[in-house]
């Protein structure tokens, strides 16, 4: 795997890869811009060769085509007897090395000598001029294509080439043109002008052409049929069989097409003859169609291509191999600080914070590294040194926290039930603070032996400054509170001590009520506190309405007034800090006075301890994974007789 290799490997591996992909996309480019290059050459040089001996060609055959066309004319326009006709075809002959031989074929029925058929032949066969009778009715030439053929099409013609058997009895090729007598303004067709030519002669020509090593040239027909190929048993073949019989070879029947049908360009062609790839370049003669072929074998066509990029590919490898040896002595001398570095960091993350940093005088990224790791560990010894005598203190303000927490929860009643001997009340209560120590508060205790003065409160702030002013104000209420005194005289008198000896802007929300025990009449004043919950026997359960005051410790401009409610048998009165009804959840919504009501309907029969219970379940579900920022506080008290 990659990620356990060495800095200096991976270094090596991406530089050579990187390398060898420009070598690469550099070598492609080149290779195909070259051989685009060389395909480009070729083939102007083919058509330009092509169209060379295309001219040669064509200028024979037009010179050839000139003397039948003239012939027919003279025909159409004088009366000529044997005699001279045949002197006519004894000269054209003779003195056009061109033509191997001519002939007048008469129709029998419109010429004007004795015979029904007159053809006078004459040919040059090994350079003596020879005759050939073919009105000998043996060899009917009106049925013979270089007489049918035009005479059907109204026309003169190239024919395809054939083998003349009886006449020339040689492979050739006819230039055939009718001619007609004129009477009373209608032509009526009286015979045949030819002009033959050898394939020899043609096949001379084509093969003349030189290509590459084995290239060649051919020609075939407008009808496919090959008239000059260097194999010379390929002659008077169709040319479709010596296309690739290759099944997968789907260029055979296109290529034939294109020839046919008069396109030029170049395909590439699997030949039979050479055996191997080749690229075929097709042109056709105007005078009759026939196509002019030149093939260019592609590996001749490549050859110095091909060994120019194998030198290429020698000389990139042993670039390769080179920049291979330079990269990697380099990445490794470059790399080796860096591995000294590592091995020290390793020492550093097993705890060795004494570890030598290597000297460095220079100031690349590695000298500015090892400068910044020797910074590094003065600084991390320092903060270590901080860090243990922070540690030390941080663990004796914990320990005094939890000591000041202990304090806190001792003052606090906790014992329940809190007076089991009395039957006539049951009172449960319920801290959680948000912190260590907290500014929540409650208390009870009998100011005689009817009336139970019971309080709950909630100091502004958290954490130490709120828990100090808590356990003040618990004094405070243990100091003032008196038999005979209400609750609104017990909250002025806090007030005023809080007031007068306030060094502080913490203040106190606080709910202070005396309970006759014996009438079931409650007595209460709220100094800014949520209003308190009362659970009915008849299952209502409504908030007491109060005129609220302001917290206890901000002024003592305006006294408190206490009130007064009757409490029947089986009614519960359940108190509680904002930290209840002001709890949020991880979405931010808040547990709230109405939610509060709700559930306290769920639990209309429990007992004071059964519902506090509940209720702190209830909103600490309701926080779940939630931080919780408030102490908690709840208290019930449960009248059971009235």
């Amino acid at each position: 795997m990659l990620k356990n290799k060495s800095f200096a490997f991976k270094m090596s591996l991406v530089i050579l890869i990187a390398v060898s992909s420009i070598f690469i996309v550099s070598f492609l480019i080149n290779y195909i811009n070259t051989r685009q290059i060389v395909f480009s050459y070729v083939e102007q040089n083919a058509r330009q060769t092509a169209y060379l001996n295309v001219y040669k060609i064509e200028d024979v055959l037009n010179r050839v085509e000139k003397i039948p066309l003239n012939l027919a004319h003279l025909l159409e326009y004088s009366e000529l007897n044997r005699d001279n006709l045949n002197s006519i075809l004894q000269s054209v002959v003779y003195f056009n090395e061109e033509i191997y031989g001519s002939t007048i074929a008469f129709d029998g029925k419109k010429n004007k000598v004795d015979e029904p058929y007159f053809a006078p032949y004459f040919f040059m066969r090994n350079g003596m001029l020879n005759f050939s009778d073919l009105s000998d009715a043996s060899y009917d030439y009106h049925n013979q294509d270089w007489y049918k053929t035009p005479k059907d099409r109204d026309s003169a013609m190239w024919v395809e080439p054939y083998f003349d058997e009886g006449a020339g009895n040689v492979l050739m090729t006819t230039y055939s043109v009718p001619f007609y007598l004129s009477s009373q303004g209608k032509k009526i067709f009286r015979g045949i002008v030819t002009a033959d030519i050898s394939l020899v002669w043609l096949d001379d020509i084509v093969s003349s052409i030189s290509i590459l090593n084995s290239g060649f040239a051919f020609l075939i027909s407008n009808d496919g049929i090959i008239i000059s190929h260097p194999n010379h048993n390929y002659i008077m073949k169709s040319f479709r069989n010596f296309i690739s019989n290759n099944p997968n070879y789907e260029n055979k029947n296109r290529i034939l097409t294109d020839m046919l049908s008069g396109k030029e360009g170049v395909e590439e062609y699997e030949s039979i003859h050479l055996k191997k790839p080749a690229y075929l370049f097709h042109t056709q003669l105007p005078s009759n169609n026939w196509t002019l072929a030149l093939v260019f074998p592609k590996d001749e066509l490549y050859s110095n291509i091909d060994k120019i990029n194998n030198y290429l590919i020698v000389g990139i490898l042993v670039g390769l191999i080179f920049i291979t040896i330079v990269v990697i002595v380099l990445s490794q001398k470059m790399t080796k600080p860096l591995h000294t570095l590592s091995e020290i960091t390793t020492e550093i993350a097993k705890g060795n914070f004494n570890a030598v940093l290597p000297t460095t005088s220079s100031n690349d990224e590695v000298g500015k590294l090892t400068n910044s790791m020797g910074f590094m560990l003065t600084r991390l010894n320092r903060y270590i040194k901080d860090l243990k005598s922070t540690t030390a203190e941080k663990e004796r303000y914990e320990s005094e926290l939890r000591i000041a927490h202990n304090i806190q929860m001792g003052m606090i009643p906790k014992t329940f039930p809190p007076f089991p001997e009395i039957s006539e009340i049951d009172v449960f209560a319920k801290l959680k603070p948000a912190r260590e120590v907290g500014g929540d508060l409650y208390d009870f205790f009998f100011l005689d032996e009817d009336n139970l003065c019971l309080t709950i409160g909630d100091v502004s702030g958290k954490g130490v400054p709120a828990s100090l002013l808590m356990a003040v104000t618990r004094t405070l209420l243990h100091s003032h509170a008196k038999a005979g005194l209400n609750s609104s005289e017990i909250m002025n008198l806090i007030n005023k001590s809080l007031n007068d000896n306030k060094e502080s802007r913490l203040f106190v929300t606080y709910f202070l009520l005396i309970f006759n025990i014996r009438t079931g009449l409650l007595d209460f004043t709220n100094a800014g506190h949520n209003p308190p919950l009362l659970v009915k026997q008849n299952n209502e359960i409504i908030f007491i309405d109060s005129p609220q005051s302001y917290p206890l410790g901000i002024s003592t401009l305006s006294p408190y007034k206490s009130n007064e409610l009757l409490m029947n048998k089986g009614d519960k009165l359940f108190l509680y800090t904002d930290g209840i009804t002001e709890a949020q959840n991880s979405i931010d919504e808040t547990y709230g006075e109405e939610r509060l009501k709700t559930e306290l309907a769920n639990c209309t029969n429990y007992t004071a301890k059964e519902l506090c219970n509940y209720i702190f379940n209830s909103t600490e579900s309701f926080i779940s994974d939630a931080e919780q920022y408030d102490d908690m506080t709840v208290v019930c008290l449960n009248y059971l007789k009235g």
